[in-house]
């Protein structure tokens, strides 16, 4: 019942949040599609390495009809070096590659359909080959909403404690488990599917969706697992002036569960978990706009975390109930190199999407390789994490659709909140990337007529 409970509270915010005003329908001209790109750039606030990633969502009223092939690919190395018990060091080093076809039926429709490809350097084959398929209606120059495959990972804008950018890397930290002495290993995918409203006005930008990210039969040996979000930014000053203030609302729920698991799976592997986590936030950017210094802004939020699951106990450790957090970033833009540095204060926080250095438990590859005592759990359970990251991002515009960057971050713990004896307080990872965004033209066709 509270699983069912669960998934109905959800799925009606999302509903809530965008329904009424989806409700007023009107066609895009081609100058509110103009004035909305312009609209875009002005929202953008902190520039990283991440927003490398972020895709269109806007459908061009002028490309009605229109087929096109569009080509995304991400060429990435990713090191991390990481001395600590919360979570181990790796290095990705390959590529993704996602080509569609896109058709525009009339002027705020979209239909496209393609595979999602990822490989990682020194395997020989595909780490991931997953199809794609969407369809987008813009309802009117304000609110867009589409079903399938979404503008997920960075286009959600959600801070890294909640939503870990290396996801757009095809890495997650599900967990294996065994059924009757089978492991059955959770693969992820950079890819996420469900349905996604989207708001952009004038002093306000929001995205609400749910993805679902595995579905089940009766009796199948694994749960049922989807996401939903909320990301907000309420703007008190004009996105166009030079100091522009905004407040930002995240919200992201974790569960998993499912009915039809209940009679085959032992309980453990069958328990429902629910975690919601909360930010609500004050930004601060200030626009130079100089040949070299562009913008120098501060975001400040606080942070909660929920865990509504019926047996909370199942997943984290019981004082890891809930949570709270301070997260405070500063930055500053330039042309072609930007910096930030943010701090990170919490106490019993978890978020299980977001990047693990946050978090205020291990993941479960970690702590079992202490030898040296039996009893020690396979978690670590850290109360307190007390972080200073630094960041350095290098950009270059290589053409129109193709960018260059580079990052290096470090993790600074600055309390040791974890035992000395198990890692170091210093941590951190360099990237390298070349990503490509096109769009080909294929034919224009002649109007489709669609009768009543």
């Amino acid at each position: 019942m509270k699983n069912t409970l669960n998934k109905i509270t959800v799925i009606n915010l999302l509903f809530i949040f965008f329904g009424i005003s989806s409700l007023y329908s009107q066609p895009v001209t081609n100058e509110q599609y103009k004035e909305g790109l312009k609209l875009d750039e002005n929202m953008l606030e902190e520039r990283t390495d991440h927003n490398m990633f972020e895709v269109k969502d806007r459908i061009n009223p002028a490309d009605s009809n229109t087929l096109f092939l569009r080509i995304t690919n991400v060429n990435l190395f990713h090191n991390l070096e990481l001395f600590n018990y919360i979570e181990n060091g790796y290095t990705l080093f390959g590529y993704w590659l996602r080509p569609e076809l896109v058709y525009y039926p009339t002027s705020n429709t979209m239909i496209s359909a393609g595979v999602n490809l990822l490989k990682y350097d020194g395997r020989p084959y595909y780490t991931q080959v997953y199809p794609t398929f969407k369809f987008q209606y813009t309802i009117n120059e304000n609110i867009s909403m589409l079903m399938g495959t979404l503008y997920g990972s960075q286009n959600h804008e959600m801070i890294e404690p909640f939503y870990n950018f290396e996801r757009e890397l095809g890495v997650d930290y599900e967990k294996n488990y065994t059924v009757n002495n089978t492991t059955i290993l959770d693969i992820s995918t950079n890819v996420e599917n469900g349905f996604e409203f989207l708001a952009k006005y004038p002093r306000f930008k929001g995205d609400a969706w749910l993805s679902w990210e595995q579905f089940i039969y009766r009796f199948d040996p694994w749960k049922e697992k989807f996401c939903a979000g909320i990301t907000t930014k309420t703007y008190l000053t004009d996105p166009a002036s030079k100091l522009v203030i905004n407040i930002p609302f995240q919200f992201l729920a974790n569960h998993a569960g499912g009915q039809e698991t209940e009679s085959y799976l032992p309980a453990k592997d069958y328990e429902y978990s629910t975690i919601m986590d909360f930010a609500l936030g004050l930004s601060v950017n200030y626009k130079i706009d100089k040949k070299f210094f562009k913008s120098v802004g501060c975001n400040v939020y606080g942070a909660l975390c929920w865990d509504v699951s019926p047996k909370p106990d199942s997943l984290l450790n019981p004082n890891i109930l809930s949570g709270t957090a301070l997260y405070v970033i500063s930055y500053l833009n330039t042309s072609w190199i930007n910096f930030s540095l943010s701090f990170w204060n919490a106490d019993r926080f978890v978020a299980p999407r977001g990047d693990p250095m946050y978090q205020s438990i291990s993941t479960e590859t970690v702590y079992p390789y202490n030898t040296t005592n039996a009893t020690v759990p396979q978690y670590l359970y850290v109360v307190r994490r007390d972080l200073i990251v630094p960041r350095i991002y290098i950009h270059h515009q290589i053409a129109k659709g193709i960018e260059l960057g580079a990052a290096y971050q470090s993790y600074i713990d600055v309390v040791k909140s974890q035992p000395q004896q198990l890692g170091e307080t210093y941590d951190f990872y360099y990237s390298l990337y070349i990503v490509f965004k096109g769009d080909f033209r294929i034919h224009k066709f002649k109007p489709i007529v669609f009768e009543n």
